[in-house]
């Protein structure tokens, strides 16, 4: 199974959020800095199990309140890619 840890708590942009993720999934192409390009890039992703350890994000939102929406949103597409795409699982750490 495929490890992958995506660590936000020193975030400085939402920008560096989405390159986090990038770089966690390993994605080497373009991928657009917004909810429908996380989609994008994620639904369908692979078929092998992928474990996905998702750290910082209620950090980021308690120093950062403006990014609650954007997180929020974050969260969402995590949660219908797994819907989606059952091999891939997010666990969430403070």
């Amino acid at each position: 199974m495929e490890e992958i840890v995506l660590d936000f708590t020193n975030c400085r942009s939402i920008d560096e959020v989405y390159d986090i993720i990038q770089k966690g999934f390993d994605y080497g192409g373009y991928m657009g800095k917004n909810l429908d390009a996380l989609w994008d890039v994620l639904d369908n992703y692979c078929d092998e199990p992928i474990h996905v350890t998702v750290k910082g994000i209620h950090t980021i939102v308690r120093r950062h309140k403006e990014w609650k929406k954007e997180m929020d949103g974050i969260i969402e597409v995590f949660f219908d890619v797994h819907k989606s795409t059952p091999n891939i699982v997010f666990e969430y750490i403070s």
